[in-house]
């Protein structure tokens, strides 16, 4: 069914006559090796080099909770257990990423960067896998205007 234009509610505009957002989203994971450094002063290096590699400005985060810094809300909601993971987050200029590491499910960790620009994934890759000492099993999705990995 075709809407005429001027029936379109809150007059928003068809997608097939939009201008499509420049963007990048890039998607990892694997296992960690054990004994990787998870130190919330590691964490935020890495996650300052990623920014360099992606050429985006953090402004506001990292935002880091461990298993043992977790309030007491948040043990509450998870029924008086403490939580197994790590997990970070932080805003680059209308972008942002995340990650989560899974120390008790033999450092299963994924990563999710999205940017509202594109970038080269190989430096991002090597820095994840440098710093983070990823195994061999690091697996990867990309995606932009162009390219859609599996």
């Amino acid at each position: 069914m075709t809407i005429p234009n001027e029936k379109l509610p809150l007059g928003i505009t068809p997608l097939a006559k939009t201008e499509r957002a420049i963007m990048q989203k890039l998607f990892v994971t694997g296992h960690l090796l054990p004994g990787v450094d998870l130190s919330a002063q590691n964490i935020r290096s890495i996650i300052d080099r990623l920014g360099e590699v992606t050429n985006m400005n953090i402004f506001h985060g990292p935002t880091m909770k461990t298993p043992s810094d977790f309030d007491t809300e948040t043990f509450r909601r998870l029924g008086g257990r403490a939580p197994e993971d790590i997990n970070v987050t932080w805003m680059w200029d209308d972008s942002g990423g995340s990650i989560y590491i899974f120390p008790t499910k033999d450092y299963w960790c994924t990563i999710d960067l999205y940017t509202c620009k594109t970038f080269d994934p190989k430096p991002v890759l090597q820095t994840l896998y440098d710093h983070l000492h990823f195994r061999e099993n690091m697996q990867f999705a990309e995606q932009t205007q162009e390219v859609v990995t599996p």
